[in-house]
């Protein structure tokens, strides 16, 4: 069993050296997906099929358990975990809806990759920890 390198670039690169170009090639993907590396392994001639293997669906609005571990007294959260840029960019948007983005940047920030924590370093949330590589081993390796 092969392990990829841990990003779609380096996955297609790895594919292309593998693979000869007219390969027949089944994508899992989630229902929002980025383009790559399908965009490049099409371009360089395989015959890609992506199939949408499942779909996350954002909750409305901030869980009454997390609304209550973020307002009290002194929040009882330590830390988030955040796995997309797409659930980092919800999870900020709930607690500022919710009037509690002030404890939610104060916790601590895990992020699986350097842009899963672009929302939140964009507004100005510290991260504590980015893995070398994308892989929740990894992640979880970094708690404290």
């Amino acid at each position: 069993m092969w392990e990829g390198p841990g990003d779609a670039a380096a996955l297609a690169r790895l594919i292309t050296e593998t693979l000869p170009p007219g390969a027949s090639l089944l994508h899992l993907a989630g229902a929002e997906h980025k383009p790559e590396p399908a965009a490049t392994l099409a371009r360089a001639g395989y015959d890609l099929r992506i199939h949408v293997a499942y779909a996350a669906e954002p909750v409305a609005t901030l869980p009454g358990s997390v609304a209550a571990a973020l307002g009290g007294i002194e929040s009882s959260l330590d830390a988030a975990l955040h796995y997309s840029r797409r659930s980092a960019e919800r999870a900020l948007a709930l607690a500022s809806e919710a009037g509690f983005a002030e404890p939610f940047g104060a916790i601590r920030h895990y992020c699986l990759s350097e842009d899963v924590a672009v929302p939140l370093a964009g507004a100005g949330i510290p991260i504590h920890f980015v893995p070398t590589r994308p892989r929740e081993d990894e992640l979880l390796a970094g708690l404290d």
